[in-house]
């Protein structure tokens, strides 16, 4: 077998059949089983394991998938907020989108979008209360 020696790059011939001995203290090296330490496949899985953790909790923390489509987001809060046929100075206006937008948030905290679409009329109803509540 051809090994190449790793401190000084010189390619050395072992008899696989010879006893093979240290070269240091020379005490024979046959007759034990030899395994590759596995350590950096510990240390992966354990840094795959780590991370698979944290970005589940991440999740969590960071991303919110109770939300309702953007779409119908804006669909709610623009009725809302452009409801009342009159003239609106712009701070009046700011402050009625404001009070749609804290209405629309505790609505949909309290009712997923799944429920939304089954029963509109009590997202309605809900909704209604809510703006009372964020005047």
């Amino acid at each position: 077998m051809h090994v190449l020696c790793p401190s000084c790059s010189t390619e050395n011939n072992i008899d696989i059949g010879r006893e093979i001995s240290c070269g240091k203290c020379h005490a024979s090296l046959s007759g034990f089983v030899y395994k590759k330490y596995k350590k950096p496949l510990i240390s992966a899985i354990s840094a795959l394991i780590i991370g698979a953790y944290g970005s589940y909790k991440m999740e969590d923390m960071y991303f919110d998938y109770a939300r309702y489509p953007l779409a119908v987001e804006y669909a709610i809060i623009d009725a809302c907020a452009t409801s009342d046929r009159s003239s609106l100075t712009l701070p009046e206006f700011a402050n009625k989108k404001y009070i749609c937008l804290c209405a629309f948030e505790k609505s949909m905290s309290e009712i997923p979008y799944a429920e939304y679409k089954k029963n509109t009329n009590e997202f309605l109803s809900t909704f209604g209360s809510k703006v009372y509540e964020c005047k």
